[in-house]
């Protein structure tokens, strides 16, 4: 929310993500099927976050840093949750989520 608020609300953060995401911007076919295994999408994805990082409020910023760390990684939080359903099962898993 911390990401897509910023980058929606914060004129100089839209505009520098929309720059961002220009080369993007008609991969919707590649985004469904590859995510973050497609460089292009990642790369903007990481942009977006550095952006998201600069120009957001202070108090999300380990929020933000985190989701940026996974996105480096190459990972997504779906496939953080798809992980935990293969280790716990979906019940357990959605229930983790439900307290977080």
């Amino acid at each position: 929310m911390a990401v897509t608020t910023t980058l929606m609300d914060d004129v100089i953060a839209a505009d520098l993500a929309a720059e961002a995401t220009e080369r993007t911007r008609s991969l919707w076919t590649e985004a469904a099927r590859d995510g973050l295994t497609d460089p292009r999408l990642a790369e903007a994805a990481r942009r977006c976050l550095r952006i998201a990082a600069d120009r957001g409020p202070a108090d999300l910023a380990a929020s933000v840093a985190e989701l940026a760390e996974l996105v480096e990684s190459g990972r997504s939080p779906g496939d953080v949750l798809a992980e935990r359903i293969e280790h716990i099962g979906p019940r357990a898993a959605l229930a983790e989520l439900a307290r977080l």
